[in-house]
């Protein structure tokens, strides 16, 4: 595949995180070009909420991406998130012609198991968004025992980590961020407009996503009660046994 992004490229073999050398990067240097940081291994990978993010060597995609936010205020970061890991799924798609989704809010999915997933951070300046710095892990080769209901790209599709990367900077480059992104993220996010389980208050209920809001919310109708109700990352757990049932 032809390289044709714009990021400044930086490899390591391995490090403790791609968005901890990003961090150390900008803390030293600046946010003035859009940057990737690449490693074939991860000592301190890190998930969502505290969550470690297990890999092997050279056989998952594992990168960070730094972009200067041009002071983008605080309340539109939900919009970017949206953008951005919309972007990732129609790249996979595109390179591997599989029906890669999202699972709220930032989970990478096949066939209803996990291949992937973001970590969004920030640096700030007052309540302005300096730079954006957004680490991303794709099992591709490798899917751990370790995580229940895990799954790599290589057990349905031909491609590599490197393929992966380029395809995915490539759709960044292609389609650069855009406020009005919601219909895209919705047409890919698994749930929206369908009912899932989810585990409710200790309970197994169906419920269906109507919408993400501005601030990231998932807004969740339940069948039982047709009550709507907002939620935010980690209030309602995805039932993977319930929702992995061929006769869902």
């Amino acid at each position: 595949m032809n390289k044709i992004f714009t990021h400044q490229v930086h490899r390591f073999s391995v490090c403790d995180s791609t968005n901890i050398e990003a961090q150390k990067y900008i803390t030293q240097n600046s946010c003035d070009v859009p940057r990737v940081f690449i490693s074939g291994h991860q000592t301190l990978g890190r998930g969502q909420v505290r969550a470690k993010w297990l890999d092997m060597p050279d056989k998952n995609a594992l990168f960070t991406v730094t972009m200067p936010a041009n002071e983008l205020p605080i309340r539109h970061l939900a919009r970017w998130n949206m953008w951005f890991s919309s972007r990732i799924v129609h790249a996979l798609r595109k390179q591997c012609k599989l029906p890669v989704m999202l699972k709220w809010p930032n989970d990478i999915m096949l066939y209803e198991k996990k291949i992937g997933g973001l970590l969004i951070e920030t640096v700030l300046r007052g309540s302005q968004i300096r730079c954006i710095v957004a680490g991303c892990g794709i099992n591709v080769g490798y899917a751990p025992e370790e995580v229940p209901y895990s799954d790599c790209l290589q057990q349905y599709a031909n491609t590599s980590v490197d393929d992966i990367i380029v395809c995915v900077l490539n759709e960044l480059d292609r389609k650069p961020f855009f406020a009005d992104c919601v219909e895209e993220y919705h047409d890919v996010l698994i749930g929206y407009k369908q009912w899932r389980f989810y585990l409710r208050k200790g309970q197994k209920c169906y419920g269906s996503i109507e919408l993400v809001d501005d601030v990231g919310n998932a807004q969740i109708r339940w069948k039982d009660t047709d009550e709507c109700v907002a939620y935010g990352h980690k209030e309602v757990t995805w039932c993977y046994d319930e929702n992995c049932s061929p006769n869902l």
